[in-house]
């Protein structure tokens, strides 16, 4: 029958050709789609990093003095209000740690990355100014050596800690504690103290990139001033204690002005806007595959049409109703194979061309595992779509009398 079959297809090919091209298209929207949506549920089901559970966000804007994050030289009264708006803090019961951080913190859009050089390599990677108690504050898993801490201030250099993927790219298995790195104009030196787990602040859907952690302590004056805080609160700490925290720094700062957000919050936020995303751009293909599925139906059932002679002459040399209807959905089903064949043909060759990118826009390939589950799922897709629109082409078909054929002679 198989043979058969083909022997019909190729008979047709000017007919069946559109109907190839329909179905490649629906292919190629399918496996689009369901690469961005494998690639969003494995990153998805990966750690952070990092825990966003009972962590606040404290923004703090000197009022008429412009924005402290990153001067070189601030002012001086400046590093003496953050450190007594740290301790005020320190001191409400509700309050665990409080830690300073930059502008990039965990959910927002704000992102610095610098070149990292170490031997021959030269890499870009993601940065994070902190002091001491962040990674007690977000829960980052010290995987070697240790988190910086006042043992630090006697060095000359300035200490870091990589993250894992970080460390994997530039020392692979090696330990990376204690080595000496120069920056990209040569003017400072980093000694690496520690590692860290992968650390996606960004949100469960963005993929792992190499960073590190740079000691900027509120108390050292040759440090970047971070004007921004992270803090752990007790579990149940609601807009009351929020209220009582700015009342309590408002008083050491009066001029300036403060703003809390919750890190829940954030991520609520940030999974909205995914999702919202996703939404559309599922609609969207939907309604691609939708146009394809009726254009789909409608060449099938025109198909039919145009050969009841044939088929009531099937039907009058014995072959019964369930070989006809079997008959259209196999034809339909071996066109939906030469067009997913093309597709593949089309498919495979973003891995091998290295045309993806992440949200970033920097070059970072997919693992080929992504692209093999997505073209398996477009495919089986499209055999499923293909049978839905064949079925009711094929019972029209199945209904042709024998006659069919005297009455086209």
């Amino acid at each position: 029958m198989i043979r058969h079959t083909f022997k019909l297809i190729w008979n047709r090919k000017r007919r069946n050709l559109l109907l190839i091209g329909e179905v490649f298209l629906a292919f190629i929207v399918l496996f689009v789609v369901s690469t961005a949506l494998i690639t969003g549920l494995l990153r998805y089901m990966k750690p952070l990093g990092f825990s966003y559970a009972n962590t606040w966000i404290l923004f703090t804007n000197r009022g008429g003095g412009g924005d402290d994050l990153f001067r070189k030289s601030p002012a001086e009264d400046a590093r003496k209000t953050l450190a007594q708006i740290r301790r005020e803090m320190e001191a409400i019961p509700e309050i665990n740690r409080v830690s300073f951080l930059s502008s990039n913190y965990p959910y927002s859009h704000s992102t610095w990355s610098t070149g990292f050089k170490w031997a021959k390599q030269n890499i870009q990677a993601w940065v994070w100014l902190a002091d001491d108690n962040l990674a007690d504050v977000l829960g980052l898993k010290i995987l070697e050596g240790r988190w910086f801490n006042r043992e630090d201030d006697a060095s000359p250099r300035r200490a870091i800690v990589l993250t894992k993927t970080m460390k994997e790219e530039l020392f692979g298995d090696q330990s990376p504690i204690g080595k000496i790195q120069t920056d990209d104009d040569g003017d400072e030196e980093r000694v690496i103290v520690g590692v860290v787990d992968d650390y996606r602040y960004k949100g469960e859907f963005e993929t792992y990139r190499g960073g590190f952690f740079e000691r900027h302590p509120i108390e050292d004056t040759s440090s970047n001033l971070l004007s921004m805080a992270v803090f752990s609160v007790q579990e149940g700490s609601d807009a009351r204690v929020e209220e009582a925290i700015l009342k309590q720094i408002q008083s050491v700062a009066p001029n300036w002005i403060f703003r809390i957000e919750t890190l829940g919050d954030k991520r609520k936020a940030y999974m909205k806007d995914n999702f919202l995303s996703a939404g559309v751009f599922v609609t969207i293909a939907g309604f691609l595959i939708f146009n394809v599925a009726l254009g789909l139906f409608g060449v099938l059932w025109q198909s039919i049409s145009r050969r009841h002679g044939e088929i009531g002459l099937r039907r009058a040399i014995g072959a019964n109703r369930s070989h006809i209807a079997g008959q259209v959905v196999v034809e339909s089903l071996v066109l939906a194979t030469f067009a997913i064949l093309a597709g593949i043909l089309v498919a495979v060759q973003v891995p091998v061309l290295r045309l993806d990118t992440t949200l970033t826009g920097m070059r970072n390939p997919l693992p080929g595992l992504t692209y093999v589950l997505a073209m398996a799922c477009a495919a089986l897709l499209i055999y499923l779509l293909v049978s839905l629109c064949a079925l009711y082409p094929s019972q029209l078909a199945a209904r042709v009398q024998p006659a069919a054929a005297l009455h086209d002679d």
